[in-house]
């Protein structure tokens, strides 16, 4: 398991070699674009499924949908009130 938030951080190649990684879509779009010892290949070829919590928040993070779209998985979008899940279901579906 490897964390990475603003306030917990596995480092070096924990975090590279974690089969879970719990962290938000800002610091896993910060991970993926990072140049550190080879940190961006190593996840995007790892990651082979993404659970999205609050996805109703989807407009207003754009890092998230970022994230969607490179990272080339099947994902779970979880969301206790979206308003409109017609319209997201068909959106997600274009990934």
């Amino acid at each position: 398991l490897g964390q990475y938030s603003r306030y917990i951080s596995s480092t070096g190649p924990d975090l590279r070699q974690c089969d879970v990684l719990m962290t938000s879509p800002e610091h896993l779009e910060r991970l993926v674009f990072s140049t550190y010892a080879g940190c961006q290949a190593k996840l995007i070829d790892k990651v082979r499924y993404i659970i999205i919590d609050e996805v109703q928040y989807l407009a207003a993070n754009p890092a998230l949908e970022r994230v969607m779209k490179l990272l080339r998985c099947p994902f779970l979008a979880l969301s206790a009130t979206v308003p409109n899940g017609g319209e997201l279901k068909q959106w997600l579906q274009t990934l």
